[in-house]
C-alpha cells in the first residue's frame, strides 16, 4: 500500500499486513520557508499530545484550509460560529468576544477545545483572559510557526461580479441611515471593536453580550451569519428586527436586495497588512 504526505513531499510504502512503513520515497520539495511549512504540518494535524491528547481534532477540522466548517458550537463561552480564518491578522483581535490579541493565543484554543496539552510549557497565558495576560510571542518554536502559517491564509480566488443592483446596495451601505459602515468601514469592514447588537440572549453567554465586529470580507462564502449562526443568509441579518442592524429594517425589501448584492461583491483585495 502507498499513501501520499501532502507536507512531506513523500511517499510511505506500508506493508498492510505488518502494519509496518517499507520506504520512503521524495517526490517533490514543499516551497515553503521552514517555520510556515511546519506551520502547517501543526495547523493540520492531531497527532500529538501538545495539540489535541485524544488525536480528534486539529485546526483544521474546522478550519479546513483557513476556511470556516459553516457550523455553530457550543463551547464553554457560550455558542460559537466558526470564523473564516482568511486575513485573520488584518482584523485582529480573534474570537468573537474579542478576547485574543496575538495570533499565538490561539494556544489557548489548542488547550480548551482541542484538548492539547499546549505548544508552550506553564500556563497558557490566557487566565483570566489573553488579552490581560503576559504575551504568548516567543514561548515557543512551534507556536510562533503555527502563527506564522496562519499568516499566509489567503482565500482561493472568486469571481464577486459588481452589478447594478450592488451599486445601488454600494451606496446604502454607507449611507448613514443605515449605519452599516460605521461598525464594518473599508478597506478591511471592520472596526475591531466589540458592540452589542441584542444576540447574546443566550443564558449560555460566558463572556458578556458584546461580540468582535466581523470584517465583511468575503461574506457571501461563510454563512451562516452573527456570532451564534442564528442568521442563515445575508438577508436575515438585513432584516434582522432588533439591534444596530435593525436600522435597516426601514428599507424597502428591494433596497434589501441591493445591500445584499453589494456585500456579495465585498472580496479579500489588498488591503495593506498589519505587522505583528
Amino acid at each position: 500500500m502507498r499513501a501520499w504526505r501532502t507536507l512531506s513531499g513523500t511517499v510511505t510504502v506500508i506493508d498492510a499486513g505488518a502494519n509496518s512503513v517499507v520506504a520512503t520515497i521524495p517526490v517533490t520539495t514543499i516551497p515553503l520557508e521552514p517555520s510556515i511549512l511546519n506551520g502547517k504540518i501543526l495547523f493540520n494535524t492531531s497527532n500529538r499530545d501538545a495539540l489535541a491528547r485524544d488525536r480528534w481534532i486539529a485546526c483544521a477540522t474546522c478550519h479546513f484550509d483557513g476556511g470556516t466548517d459553516g457550523r455553530t458550537w457550543i463551547f464553554r463561552d457560550g455558542p460559537r460560529n466558526t470564523p473564516p480564518l482568511f486575513g485573520v491578522l488584518e482584523t485582529m483581535p480573534m474570537h468573537w468576544s474579542g478576547d485574543l490579541d496575538e495570533l499565538q493565543d490561539v494556544e489557548n484554543t489548542i488547550r480548551t477545545i482541542q484538548a492539547g496539552t499546549g505548544l508552550a510549557a506553564g500556563a497558557s497565558h490566557c487566565e483570566p483572559a489573553c488579552d490581560t495576560a503576559p504575551p504568548n510571542a516567543g514561548r515557543s518554536r512551534d507556536l510562533d510557526d503555527l502563527a506564522a502559517f496562519m499568516r499566509t491564509l489567503r482565500p482561493p480566488p472568486r469571481a464577486v461580479p459588481t452589478n447594478d443592483a450592488a451599486l445601488r446596495g454600494r451606496t446604502l451601505f454607507f449611507d448613514p441611515r443605515t449605519g452599516c459602515a460605521s461598525c464594518h468601514p473599508p478597506p478591511f469592514f471592520t472596526d475591531r471593536k466589540k458592540h452589542d447588537v441584542g444576540t447574546g440572549t443566550s443564558a449560555l453567554e460566558r463572556k458578556g453580550t458584546s461580540f468582535d465586529t466581523p470584517s465583511l470580507r468575503g461574506i457571501a462564502f461563510t454563512a451562516p451569519y452573527m456570532h451564534d449562526g442564528s442568521q442563515a443568509t445575508l438577508v436575515d441579518v438585513i432584516r434582522a428586527p432588533t439591534g444596530p442592524h435593525g436600522l435597516t429594517t426601514m428599507l424597502t425589501e428591494s433596497e434589501k436586495n441591493d445591500l445584499t448584492e453589494f456585500l456579495r461583491t465585498l472580496s479579500f483585495g489588498t488591503g495593506a497588512r498589519r505587522r505583528q
